[in-house]
């Protein structure tokens, strides 16, 4: 079913096919290719065609839809993926006005994810092993989804991506044959019509993935192409094939024009991953954005939870307010920015653009010290930022642990040994000894003898 789709571009010879075709495009173009290919598949595996299978009745497209997930499922495919497939044949009856809302097809394992069921995130240093990829383009592939969360079809689809327009903050020579950026982490603009949910939103590419794409800037300038605010930021010319070829196909080598498509952006990434020695799918790198920012950033208080939901395009308050004002103030935005800079150093950067902070530092030393005093890590991480926090807090939790290993609470004190006679004479109860040689002890109040009633 993963053909390729010109293998059913035949299909829209029929005027009806183009007409159905037409329409699902108007609302997403890949959606619509998606649809072609499976309606094509299960005509084909089926001997039939688009026509004949509009012509059905209730029974036979009953018959049809139930055959096809039974099929797919013996073939051990996923349920979403079956669930997919369903949705285009069910797209071409409903054009054909044909009765299926009635007819009910259960989907078995639908929601299961049996591809990204074991896929663990990747940690910083496999991330850095991915970005070790001699291809710059690959390089830049990876920091765009990796660091700002857009997904691959967003860096390029054959007709549209990311331009350089859309990194308002970067600026070039071309005399020079120099790229830089204004500030970094740099704004990243994602335009309606690349932006797979249909509004546009804003996110921001670190120190390190600047880098990567001033370098390619700069070799595709010296190798003379003349970069203007519509160039594509990533392309199909101008590769430096430096490694040895990929496995994986160049699916962009025939076409024409510079636009790179998104199965190439993913045979970039693929064969990136690949080179690291993982079996990773590429959407895997925007996972790494998310499980860093979303969970572990906002779970420490680093950055706001609304800001990351916005850089990731979701709906949300952030995306409420740009798509009602077209903007957001420029306060917010560096408010944002000074938010994403700290928690891409922290949690997303591999060391190739960042560096180890001393808050950082101070974090990872209040940490061991909280856990050998007898905290667990998973409590300790709940407590967000330790670097935030006054030194007197750090010390007060370490003696509240050892008081609590001593049984030291409600109200005891720690007092000498001659205090603690004339305490037990006012009827203080001795708990422990506060230190080996007993010359303190650790003293409370006596417990009040219960009422009877």
């Amino acid at each position: 079913m993963r053909g390729r789709p010109s293998k059913y571009l035949e299909m829209l010879r029929d005027k009806e096919v183009a007409r159905w075709y037409g329409q699902v495009s108007q609302g997403s173009r890949k959606t619509a290719k998606v649809y072609l290919r499976r309606l094509g598949y299960a005509c084909d595996r089926y001997h039939t065609t688009p026509r004949a299978v509009a012509k059905l009745d209730r029974k036979g497209i009953r018959d049809f839809m139930v055959d096809m997930v039974n099929d797919m499922d013996a073939k051990g495919n996923a349920g979403g993926y079956i669930e997919s497939a369903l949705k285009a044949v069910k797209s071409w009856l409903r054009f054909n006005l044909r009765p299926v809302g009635e007819i009910r097809v259960k989907i078995p394992r639908l929601n299961e994810t049996p591809t990204i069921a074991d896929e663990v995130v990747p940690a910083k240093e496999e991330l850095a092993r991915i970005l070790a990829a001699k291809d710059i383009r690959a390089k830049v592939a990876v920091a765009l989804v990796a660091f700002t969360s857009v997904r691959p079809e967003v860096v390029g689809s054959s007709t549209d991506g990311l331009r350089l327009r859309d990194l308002p903050e970067l600026g070039w020579d071309q005399g020079t044959k120099k790229a830089s950026f204004g500030v970094v982490p740099a704004l990243v603009r994602v335009r309606t019509p690349i932006s797979k949910l249909g509004h546009e939103y804003l996110t921001f590419l670190n120190a390190q993935g600047c880098e990567f794409v001033k370098q390619y800037l700069e070799m595709r300038m010296r190798a003379g192409e003349r970069l203007t605010p519509e160039s594509a930021v990533l392309t199909q010319k101008y590769a430096t094939q430096i490694q040895e070829r990929p496995k994986f196909k160049d699916t962009v080598s025939k076409r024409r024009g510079d636009l790179i498509t998104v199965e190439n952006v993913r045979d970039l990434i693929r064969s990136a991953i690949r080179g690291a020695g993982f079996r990773w799918r590429p959407y895997i790198l925007r996972r790494y954005f998310d499980h860093n920012m979303l969970l572990n950033a906002t779970a420490r208080g680093v950055v706001s939870r609304d800001f990351v939901v916005f850089w990731m395009g979701h709906a949300g308050d952030m995306e409420h307010v740009y798509t009602l004002h077209k903007s957001i103030p420029q306060e917010t935005v560096e408010a944002m920015r000074g938010q994403y800079a700290d928690a891409s150093q922290r949690y997303l950067e591999t060391g190739g653009g960042g560096s180890v902070t001393k808050d950082t530092v101070l974090s990872i030393i209040r940490t061991e010290l909280l856990v050998r005093s007898g905290y667990g890590k998973e409590e300790v991480e709940k407590m967000g930022d330790l670097s935030a926090l006054p030194e007197e807090e750090i010390d007060r939790m370490i003696d509240a642990k050892w008081e609590e290993k001593l049984g030291v609470n409600g109200g005891t004190r720690v007092v000498s040994r001659e205090e603690a006679k004339a305490l037990m004479e006012k009827g203080w109860d001795f708990v422990n000894w506060w230190n080996d040689a007993r010359t303190e002890a650790i003293m409370r109040p006596a417990r009040a003898t219960p009422t009877a009633r």
